[in-house]
């Protein structure tokens, strides 16, 4: 092993470890919005923040939920739905619909409907 001179340890021990990590990349499934919503949540923090894979899952999370919902919003907007008694039909699909996707949003993937536990005790 090389020996090293005192002023070439006195300068590594200068350079941190975080100034020689460089910032997660995106993932690649995540779509382009999502993408650049990753970006920036990663850019906000200091480099070695995301040195951890679960926080670079999380901000992968966050930025997919951050652009689906997005997605959402601008569907929405561009419904046109007047509300009055004809309407409230529609209006309460869209509540639904809603609901549906932010309960999926936050909750880990659950069983198809039949597989749980009456099924398997016998009960139908």
């Amino acid at each position: 092993m090389p020996r090293t001179s005192s002023n070439e340890r006195a300068t590594l021990s200068l350079i941190s470890p975080a100034a020689t990590m460089t910032p997660p990349e995106a993932p690649a499934e995540l779509s382009s919005e999502a993408r650049e919503i990753f970006d920036a949540v990663v850019r906000s923090r200091p480099r070695q923040f995301y040195s951890s894979r679960e926080l670079q899952t999380m901000a992968s999370a966050y930025a997919q939920h951050s652009a689906s919902m997005a997605q959402l919003s601008a569907a929405v907007a561009k419904l046109e739905v007047d509300i009055d008694i004809n309407n409230l039909v529609a209006l309460a699909k869209l509540s639904k619909l809603l609901e549906n996707f932010l309960t999926r949003q936050r909750s880990p993937a659950r069983p198809a409907l039949g597989s749980g536990r009456a099924k398997q005790s016998g009960r139908a």
